[in-house]
C-alpha cells in the first residue's frame, strides 16, 4: 500500500501536479560475512548411507521395526 502511494506521489511531482522533490531510492545493504567451505561431501554422503543402511538392515531383521508394515497389520486387524 506504502510503495502504491509513493509511486502515485512521484508520478504527481514528476508530471508537475504538485510540488515536492523527488530523491534517490536508498538501498539499504548490510555487510554480511560469506564463509565457503571447500569440503569433501565423500564423509557427508557415507554417514547419511551407512545411516539408512542400519536402519534398512534392522528393518529387515526385526520385521515389527518396520513402520509400514505395523501399519498394514493395523489396518488388516481393524477391517478384518
Amino acid at each position: 500500500m506504502h510503495f502504491i502511494k509513493a509511486k502515485i506521489c512521484y508520478n504527481l511531482i514528476r508530471l508537475g501536479k504538485i510540488k515536492g522533490e523527488i530523491t534517490p531510492k536508498r538501498y539499504v545493504v548490510e555487510g554480511k560475512d560469506v564463509i565457503i567451505e571447500d569440503e569433501n561431501h565423500l564423509f557427508e554422503y557415507f554417514k547419511y548411507f551407512s545411516i539408512l543402511s542400519i536402519i534398512i538392515f534392522a528393518m529387515i531383521v526385526n520385521p515389527l521395526l518396520n513402520p509400514i508394515e505395523i501399519l498394514m497389520n493395523y489396518i488388516y486387524l481393524v477391517y478384518n
